[in-house]
């Protein structure tokens, strides 16, 4: 009966839970299930859900009504609800989501495939399936994964969960304790994905500067890693994300620094420039004490392109905190900024805080936080004109005859000279290697005359024009 089964898949929240999904399909096509991106055909069909924040969880369920109504307009039999926003209300979703067949936890992946088969041969039970166990799963090199990325990237997770205790985040109780994949294993994936035709490979954990350190006695093995990366032939990029800011040591730069497979990119979260503000989110260092972290990157690694994130309007935070950290943005110099507001969550620690603000304030700090690091990054980027720099291309743009639109992320480039205007050919999309996929800034190419570019292919380009996020320019 399986082999004819069709499965969809919906995958929401960040690229960690995309590779659970990804190993999710994987396992379901190993097992002789068929997998279709076409919702309305599915029989049996999945919702990976993101439950960190509140508009995460407000996405999720929305998701899984509009997939639930395919029970009557489409062919879907059965629904199963995965992932994190199962893992801490599965109570409430039961009760408020009686559409729903099946609840399983991100530590209930593995048996997936069984799940199914058994949902497929009852009829449909009174109650929902419920499997929510500890978190403590975590994939590996031989688990089947099916990769639903561009075929030039793929991300690779090295561990599962966190050991910190910041007060926002809600991570260790979703997804458990630190646990990290041995460097054979890692290796041994991406190896294996090079060979499939993956070119960029983006790392990626809930705290990548400690990987390794349960498996070594308290000592972080990511300069190991990284070094068994840069000697996979087949790759072209290697990036790494979420590094936690207090454990980069200068044998892990010099690595980073040395290697040419190893872009020059470094993502660590900082989440505010006030010192009161990190002792209340429970974030290690100080303003000061980052400012010399970020000096000591720059220095280590020349080149690199250094991005943070940051969260404005958490309990209590005054007009001078706010402006504390405008003004780091101004000492820190950023490449690359995120700026999110603060989401008063049950599951965590400053959830029951007093000074909670509002969200006019919040919004409005955002807005005013964006607009600051834009301008540091429009003067950042506005230094590389004039210089050829390597792009991966990812994308036809539309026909320049009209004005260059990124609509997923920065909105309307102005076209910026005559050989973008109306009768140019068309503009192909990339990025550098100091832009990480669906996160940072693009490049718009005009190709080489007679270029036959595609998907994926690394070209070398002149920059001509800058803006506060992008850049345009052609290719040599």
């Amino acid at each position: 009966m399986s082999a004819a089964v069709k499965i969809g898949m919906v995958s929401l929240g960040c690229p960690k839970n995309l590779v659970d999904s990804e190993v999710m399909l994987g396992q379901l096509a190993a097992h002789q299930f068929q997998v279709t991106s076409v919702p309305e055909e599915a029989e049996v069909l999945i919702v990976n859900t993101c439950g960190f924040i509140d508009k995460a969880r407000q996405e999720s369920v929305e998701t899984i009504l509009e997939m639930a109504a395919l029970k009557r307009t489409g062919a879907c039999k059965r629904l199963l609800v995965t992932g994190c926003l199962v893992q801490g209300y599965v109570e409430e979703l039961k009760k408020e989501l009686p559409e729903v067949d099946a609840f399983l936890g991100s530590a209930d992946y593995a048996g997936l495939a069984k799940v199914v088969r058994g949902l497929l041969g009852d009829k449909r039970a009174d109650e929902p399936l419920m499997k929510v166990g500890n978190p403590a799963w975590l994939y590996d090199s031989k688990s089947p994964r099916l990769l639903t990325t561009p075929s030039y990237m793929a991300y690779l997770k090295i561990a599962e969960g966190c050991d910190h205790a910041c007060a926002f985040c809600s991570i260790p109780k979703l997804r458990g304790a630190m646990r990290s994949r041995t460097v054979k294993d890692i290796l041994v994936e991406a190896r294996g994905l090079a060979a499939q035709g993956v070119r960029e490979l983006n790392v990626i954990s809930q705290d990548t500067s400690e990987y390794g350190r349960d498996l070594n006695a308290g000592k972080p093995l990511l300069k190991e890693l990284m070094q068994g990366l840069a000697q996979v032939e087949a790759l072209k990029w290697v990036r790494l994300h979420y590094l936690y800011p207090a454990f980069l040591d200068d044998a892990t730069l010099k690595v980073m620094h040395e290697s040419e497979r190893l872009v020059k990119y470094l993502d660590l979260p900082l989440q505010h420039g006030d010192d009161a503000m990190l002792k209340a989110m429970r974030r290690p260092g100080t303003r000061k004490g980052n400012l010399a972290l970020i000096r000591r990157l720059r220095d280590a690694v020349p080149g690199a392109a250094l991005r943070s994130s940051f969260i404005v309007g958490y309990p209590g935070e005054t007009e001078e905190q706010f402006e504390n950290l405008l003004s780091f943005f101004e000492d820190a110099q950023l490449d690359r900024v995120g700026v999110f507001t603060y989401s008063q969550e049950a599951l965590t620690p400053s959830g029951a805080l007093d000074g909670q603000l509002g969200d006019k304030v919040k919004a409005k700090r955002q807005r005013l936080a964006l607009q600051a690091a834009a301008a540091i990054s429009e003067k950042r980027l506005a230094r590389l004109k004039g210089r050829v720099v390597e792009v991966l291309i990812e994308r036809s743009s539309r026909s320049a005859d009209a004005p260059v639109v990124d609509s997923v992320e920065h909105g309307t480039l102005a076209a910026a000279r005559p050989a973008f205007r109306k009768g140019a050919k068309d503009l192909w999309v990339g990025r550098t290697q100091w832009d990480a996929p669906d996160i940072d800034g693009k490049v718009y190419v005009a190709p080489a005359k007679g270029a036959m570019l595609k998907a994926g292919d690394f070209v070398q380009v002149l920059i001509e024009q800058s803006t506060e996020h992008d850049l345009v320019g052609s290719m040599q």
